[in-house]
């Protein structure tokens, strides 16, 4: 399938999935949002991990703030993305409290660029990652930046979509740069992706 066709079918179910997400009630994102925590949180391949790498979620987003919590309460070295709009990179720091979370570039709470610590990506071993849509093959479908894909060429940490239901569709558009995940978690609960 020739690029402009691929990318054009993204476009379109970036679209249409943003646009599904943002009509679910605050009520019903809390709920999920608490299914996926409680998930997530008997999930023995979590619970084994030191080393943790979690997105902070935007409004609209399964609410990771809980997660963020156990995981610390958990005393798991924690490290969340950061992003600055002038880096075509993913920033990465070690988060120690939800305390030092501020709202940052496209209004998503980070860690303040002084007080960022370095992250070894290389000694991540689980990463939970946010999307716009999924498939049950891993195809993702982020929100077009490449900020994740370029992030995940250079860990080798095991890969979970997190998301809502209503984000699962019967396939991704992907391309080759694309990285797909290896678990997906959501309210209806938790898959590994066999390859």
């Amino acid at each position: 399938m020739p690029l402009n066709a691929t990318a054009f079918e993204k476009k379109e179910l970036r679209r249409k999935i943003l646009n599904t997400r943002r009509k679910i009630s605050p009520f019903s994102r809390q709920v999920a949002s608490k299914k996926i925590l409680d998930t997530l949180t008997h999930l023995s391949r979590l619970r084994k991990a030191s080393r943790v790498h979690c997105y902070v979620g935007q409004p609209d987003e399964p609410d990771t703030l809980p997660i963020l919590e156990w995981l610390l309460k958990q005393e798991i070295q924690l490290a969340v993305p950061c992003v600055d709009s002038q880096n075509p990179e993913l920033q990465h720091s070690q988060l120690s409290s939800i305390e030092s979370l501020e709202k940052g570039n496209f209004g998503i709470l980070d860690v303040p660029s002084n007080q960022r610590i370095d992250v070894d990506l290389t000694e991540l071993e689980l990463v939970l990652i946010p999307g716009i849509a999924f498939d049950l093959s891993g195809g993702r479908l982020g929100y077009g930046r490449g900020y994740y894909d370029r992030f995940l060429e250079k860990t080798g940490a095991f890969r979970i979509g997190v998301c809502f239901g209503a984000q699962m569709v019967d396939q991704v558009p992907m391309e080759s740069h694309d990285k797909r995940m290896q678990a997906l978690v959501s309210e209806q609960g938790y898959l590994e992706i066999e390859r």
